[in-house]
């Protein structure tokens, strides 16, 4: 062990000619497991200094890659030898006296790794009732979390039939368990109980990542959720409630309120990959949540960049989600498996329910879009005064979900493209209550005037892009008036 430590100490010197001596000496190691499971005991020894720990667990990742992934240097004597490292590198989360955070997050990675290749044939059945044990263990809870995040992560790109149907199960069990202690540590923060809030709220963060990775993978498409996923959809309309008006009030603590961000942000993006990979079980919890999205909409700021922009962003994807989705319309037929009895999956009531409330709330929201997150702002406008083409060139290469008014603007042409009967007579009263307005009178320009010019901006500039779907509408004289109006 002390003539690995020494070794890697060389490799962080200045001096090339050692640096380099060190580096070969290391590489010709790898190939045995001996010589990983000797940087895992680097990795959590108390007398390690924190570059060296560092240095231990980059190479412990890095070979673990190149063994599983790679495979490179996948010897006879590793192959053997492949049980024992699988045990140490779960040893080292279980008995290490302290890990730094960047360290856990490496050797988690690697964990992650040969999880990703042992698990689903089988040869790591110790894999899940180790991070069971670490998780239920009080004295460092961070650990089974960053653990359980990182193989979780791996493994939600399992698509065999029988290794998938094996981690749903799994999933499904530590998320019975794991819920309690989700809402507990979720209540704590949010009542302000622990000194310590940006700790805790880093806790919250993990176990929210955790939670969203075990709903997304506790459930086989397009079956029904499951009880215990069931149980959480009330919880995460609670917290969605909670945490948007809780991260506000920190504005002079930034740390703190960019990990609430990040609760935020992990939350919404639950719900949102849910509805998106679980359409069909998702019809019979999506009530819950549409009536919830227009009052976050409605309380987006325009004109000023909004405080919380990502997380509006992904309530227009969620909704967006939902107006696409063709099971929602009257008389759909849900695309599932042959031989699969639709009756049983698929609640029609439920789905006409969810219709209704898509309609009722879809006059607001298409005005609160085209009114409240359509118009410029006034970063836009500067933009565009400063350097028009490239203002074009800079919003024209934007993915749809990387900033709010793109986001916007896509829902609008979707919303019109996919609902197109129910969007065509909102925007065309909107349009003649906009032409019935005054002309702005220009000789006094006040916030006001320039407010509702934008607005208008907004609207003609939503028929604009949807004018090929609103041709058959609106009809020539209209067409003629609104060309002729000038404003």
């Amino acid at each position: 062990m002390q003539a690995v430590a020494s070794l890697l100490e060389q490799t962080l010197l200045d001096d090339n000619r050692k640096r380099d001596a060190a580096e070969k000496k290391l590489l010709s190691l790898q190939s045995k497991p001996a010589f990983l499971i000797t940087l895992l005991h680097i990795c959590g020894s108390p007398q390690s200094s924190r570059s060296l720990s560092l240095s231990a667990a980059i190479l412990v990742k890095n070979c673990i890659k190149d063994f599983f992934i790679r495979r490179t240097r996948l010897t006879t004597e590793f192959q053997e030898q492949k049980a024992q490292l699988e045990n140490e590198l779960i040893k080292v989360f279980k008995e290490a006296p302290t890990l730094q955070p960047k360290v856990e997050e490496l050797l988690a990675t690697a964990v992650g790794f040969a999880s990703r290749f042992q698990w689903p044939t089988g040869e790591w059945k110790t894999l899940f009732p180790s991070i069971g044990n670490i998780l239920q263990s009080q004295k460092n809870p961070r650990r089974g979390l960053v653990l359980l995040e990182a193989v979780l992560d791996n493994l939600s790109t399992v698509f065999l039939s029988e290794p998938r149907q094996k981690l749903t199960k799994v999933c499904q069990n530590i998320l019975t368990k794991l819920e309690d202690t989700w809402t507990h540590q979720c209540n704590l923060l949010v009542q302000m109980i622990e000194r310590n809030l940006e700790k805790l709220a880093q806790l919250v963060n993990l176990l929210t990542s955790c939670i969203r990775m075990l709903m997304l993978n506790g459930n086989m498409q397009p079956y029904p959720f499951s009880p215990q996923q069931k149980k959480i959809f009330p919880k995460l309309l609670q917290m969605l409630k909670i945490f948007p008006e809780f991260h506000q009030r920190f504005q002079s603590y930034p740390e703190l309120q960019s990990c609430l961000s990040k609760i935020c942000l992990s939350l919404a993006k639950t719900v949102v990959k849910l509805a998106e990979l679980h359409h069909v079980a998702f019809v019979s919890v999506a009530r819950l949540f549409i009536p919830y999205t227009l009052q976050v909409l409605k309380t987006s700021i325009n004109g000023v960049k909004p405080a919380f922009e990502d997380f509006t962003i992904m309530i227009l994807r969620f909704l967006l989600t939902m107006y696409k989705s063709p099971h929602y319309l009257p008389g759909a037929k849900p695309r599932l498996p042959r031989g699969v009895d639709a009756k049983k999956l698929f609640d029609r009531k439920e789905a006409q329910a969810v219709y209704e409330i898509q309609i009722k709330i879809l006059k607001p929201l298409v005005e609160t879009t085209v009114t409240k997150l359509l118009p410029l702002t006034e970063d836009d406008i500067q933009q565009w005064d400063s350097d028009p083409e490239q203002y074009f060139y800079s919003t024209d290469r934007m993915h749809k979900f990387e900033a709010l008014r793109p986001t916007a603007e896509a829902f609008i042409y979707d919303l019109i493209k996919f609902r197109q009967k129910e969007v065509q007579p909102i925007l065309h009263d909107l349009l003649r209550h906009t032409m019935k307005m005054p002309a702005f009178e220009l000789k006094e320009i006040t916030p006001n005037t320039i407010k509702q010019a934008l607005i208008k901006d907004a609207l003609y500039y939503a028929i604009g892009i949807s004018s090929t779907e609103l041709d058959q509408v609106l009809s020539d004289s209209l067409i003629t008036r609104w060309y002729a109006q000038v404003w």
